[in-house]
């Protein structure tokens, strides 16, 4: 083998790669367009949660922590780690991201609140 074919072979490996990476992407964006796409799981409605559990979706919604649930709400943080579970329960949802889009989905819109 020359050098010179030692070149294109380097050539094609890295042309292969860059290809790979585009595909990889392409992808994706495919299965994330699929999913914004994809029907909305049927999920409880909004009135079937407890105050509580509307108080804490509503922080979840707006970006909050567990631990940063706990202090606002003053509850401790297992409580919270509970109520999230039983909002993924009744939202069928794997996450809490999954949590917060069904209930977006759903029509949830969270509480008006004062100061953050």
């Amino acid at each position: 083998m020359t050098s010179h074919d030692l070149d294109d072979a380097l050539l094609k490996i890295q042309f292969l790669r860059v290809e790979v990476a585009r595909l990889e992407h392409a992808l994706s964006s495919a299965k994330l367009l699929a999913a914004l796409l994809a029907p909305p799981a049927p999920v409880i409605q909004p009135l079937d949660l407890t105050p509580l559990e509307r108080e804490v979706l509503a922080r979840m919604i707006e970006g909050d922590s567990n631990q940063q649930i706990s202090a606002r709400q003053h509850i401790c943080l297992g409580t919270v780690k509970g109520y999230v579970a039983k909002l993924m329960q009744k939202f069928n949802a794997q996450n809490r991201t999954g949590v917060v889009t069904a209930a977006v989905r759903a029509g949830f819109v969270p509480p008006e609140t004062g100061a953050s």
